[in-house]
């Protein structure tokens, strides 16, 4: 047996009567759900490629991406209820390079329908290969280890979602950037410490951001980050030496910090730790959201 929901989805212009003006026409079309499940398995291959790109564009659903344990630059199960929503995997190699791209958002469903279809991802990634990822996630739930990959530069997207991300291990690689943009949402992201990034930038529509930098530091980093109406919350290990600069507009609370001019600092930076050189730098742009910072 079948179940089917009945959208309203714009199928072209026409022109309005009497002034020839552009009006979206619009058609309700029946979308059948699928009781049986397919599952998909996905794999690309290791090669003699020494660096990869990996794209991973995910929607409506639930998306776990860790590290793998086989010998393949990606490997996964893909299940899902409806062919609209069936992955297309796609990978060329040149110039010692191999870029991958895995999408499957499909088109966009309401409350109603994604409640009672299936769509689930399951992703891991090699850990032997230096690698540029970039992961876009709409309208889903989002489990992310990136634990331990070779990673040397991360770009998440989010919208409408909400994302776990986590660094259980340390990169063996230095992340020269880390962008992280999320549109409506929320994002909490765990051992950043352990990302070995330089610069990470994070903008924020609206939502909640929670941002805990415990972890292995080796050199300093700097962090950019713009609000807007979010809420964000940050988690300072107290032995790092961080400066924290902030709009005149901030709402903040900033435990264990103390103001030097225009910017705060924590006792690490005022005490001249001995690891100074791993110290953070954070701008911090706010809209109407409320920072919140605390020490751990």
């Amino acid at each position: 047996m079948k179940i089917s929901f009945r959208f309203l989805l714009a199928t072209g212009l026409i022109a309005s009567a009497g002034c020839g003006s552009p009006m979206m026409q619009s058609v309700l079309l029946d979308v059948p759900l699928q009781h049986e499940v397919v599952e998909q398995r996905i794999r690309v291959p290791l090669s003699v490629a020494t660096a990869a790109a990996v794209d991973v564009d995910f929607g409506q659903g639930e998306l776990f991406l860790a590290p793998g344990t086989a010998p393949s630059l990606l490997e996964g199960l893909c299940q899902y209820s409806m062919p609209l929503l069936s992955p297309s995997l796609q990978e060329e190699e040149h110039d010692g390079q191999v870029f991958v791209e895995l999408s499957g958002k499909g088109r966009s469903f309401g409350s109603q329908a994604r409640a009672a279809m299936t769509n689930q991802w399951d992703v891991q990634l090699c850990r032997s290969l230096p690698m540029a990822l970039d992961v876009s996630v709409e309208s889903s739930t989002g489990e992310i280890d990136l634990g331990g990959l070779q990673l040397t530069d991360l770009v998440l997207q989010g919208d409408e979602s909400t994302l776990n991300v986590g660094f259980d291990r340390p990169n063996p690689e230095v992340m020269e950037s880390l962008r992280v943009v999320i549109g409506v949402g929320d994002l909490e992201m765990k051992r950043l410490g352990n990302a070995n990034f330089r610069k990470m930038s994070v903008d924020g529509g609206m939502g909640t951001i929670e941002l805990d930098f415990s972890g292995k530091w080796s050199h300093p980093a700097e962090v950019a980050i713009e609000s807007g109406l979010c809420d964000v919350r940050l988690i300072i290990p107290r032995e790092i030496p961080v400066r924290i600069a902030t709009a005149e507009t901030v709402e903040c609370q900033l435990e264990g910090f103390q103001a030097e001019g225009s910017h705060w600092v924590n006792a690490a930076w005022k005490d001249g730790n001995p690891r100074r050189r791993q110290e953070l730098l954070i701008q911090w742009n706010a809209g109407m959201g409320q920072m919140d910072v605390v020490e751990r």
